[in-house]
């Protein structure tokens, strides 16, 4: 009965070292507010002409991205395959460092650039909200 109970007590000990009081491990934790949420549109300059993304965020996370207007050529596969993939990569990702499509090198950068910016319109968004003063103080 000692070696079972003295057993017990070492595994609480070992487990109370691994996680000390008051530490969850970051379980339960809020998710970190990154974002002001909302929609943000940038464009940038493709092979053919401006080309438009739309960014959807919530407090921590891209939540989809939305190709807009763009004249580029869509004759092209590689320029067809990069207004389809890059913004899908950006939302897996969640960030505008994503790899650029081979042979739409131009668009690619356009919609990374694009991207790049309605991030930092958002996390600006957010910064001005936590720098602002509240109204009536």
């Amino acid at each position: 009965m000692k070696k079972i109970l003295g057993a017990v007590a070492a595994v609480v000990m070992l487990w109370s070292c691994e996680n000390p009081a008051g530490t969850n491990n970051g379980e339960n934790q809020p998710p970190e507010i990154r974002y002001k949420p909302g929609i943000y549109t940038a464009s940038a300059q493709g092979y053919g002409g401006g080309v438009e993304l739309s960014l959807e965020f919530s407090k921590s996370a891209i939540i989809v991205a939305v190709l807009g207007g763009h004249e580029e050529s869509i004759t092209r596969e590689t320029v067809r395959t990069a207004l389809k993939r890059i913004p899908q990569m950006i939302v897996e990702k969640q960030s505008a460092a994503v790899d650029m499509v081979s042979g739409a090198t131009l668009t690619s950068r356009a919609l990374l650039s694009a991207a790049a910016d309605c991030i930092e319109q958002a996390e600006a968004s957010k910064e001005a909200d936590t720098a602002a003063p509240a109204a009536g103080r």
